[in-house]
């Protein structure tokens, strides 16, 4: 085993006895620092367990993807398609034992001065992912484990005002949506908490709603919680009688608010941007 150099890039290449061929195998770096360290943790890699599968990039992380729709919302999925895609277009569609630490942290480092929160989130969900590829035995460690990304100022939560709001009730025509901005500023639920809110969930004689997991849904912090419901929330209610009253005890509650849901989206995330 030997590192050679090829435009400006360091190989490592080597005779692998399992395959019974010579192989070569960037190590993504320019320095020959970066690349002995590579070449090292290679020689590691060879000499532990054999891994009784091998897979590709793509291929973990359609299997992967699969194996989060049990149990995780539609939003995570969204964010690791996304971090495994952006991994595939730096790296190519490897075979996922030859993803090393130094290739893994020169892919963060490249987008880490652009989009700190972005980089941070797929570093998360890329090593949640490569924890389970070491329990499927696809990896034999996981190359994140010591990679610690520089830490992040956090910033204050963006919040709307009540005077906010009444500039936004005030300038809202249609008491549909009225009622809407104010399901979200008395409760402080998401929006995803809203839509998939089910009338079961509403207890008017306690003045309480339960946010809560079901088979469909899943809150994003996955804890359910307990919010009290003021006056303001119960005169919408109120307002409203007939049409709460209809719903079925199962239905989603949410939805009797609005006949287009699309169209509570679009105005909910108004009030988040202000």
């Amino acid at each position: 085993m030997f590192l050679l150099k090829r435009r400006g890039y360091f190989y490592v290449q080597y005779f692998d006895e399992s395959e019974n061929r010579t192989r070569r195998i960037s190590t993504g770096a320019t320095r020959q620092r970066d690349a002995l360290k590579f070449l090292v943790e290679l020689k590691e890699r060879i000499a532990g367990p054999p891994l009784t599968n091998v897979k590709s990039l793509s291929a973990f992380a359609n299997e992967y993807v699969g194996y989060l729709s049990q149990t995780h919302s539609a939003n995570y999925i969204r964010d690791t398609e996304a971090a495994f895609r952006k991994l595939c277009e730096f790296t190519g569609d490897i075979p996922l034992q030859e993803l090393s630490p130094l290739k893994l942290e020169t892919f963060l480092a490249a987008s880490f001065k652009r989009a700190q929160f972005e980089t941070a989130r797929n570093y998360r969900t890329l090593k949640a992912a490569f924890n389970h590829a070491v329990e499927r035995n696809y990896l034999s460690d996981n190359p994140l484990r010591k990679i610690k990304l520089p830490r992040i100022p956090k910033s204050i939560p963006a919040f709307i005002t009540e005077i906010g709001l009444s500039s936004i009730i005030k300038e809202t025509k249609n008491e549909t949506l009225k009622d809407i901005f104010l399901f979200g500023f008395n409760t402080g639920m998401r929006l995803s908490e809203m839509l998939n809110l089910r009338r079961t969930a509403v207890n008017l004689s306690e003045r309480i709603v339960k946010v809560a997991n079901t088979e469909t849904f899943m809150t994003k912090d996955k804890k359910e919680r307990i919010i009290p419901l003021n006056n303001i929330f119960l005169a919408m209610l109120a307002r409203r009688k007939p049409k709460v009253l209809s719903i079925e005890r199962n239905d989603p509650f949410s939805f009797a608010l609005c006949s287009k849901i699309i169209c509570i989206r679009n105005c909910y995330c108004q009030i988040r941007d202000i």
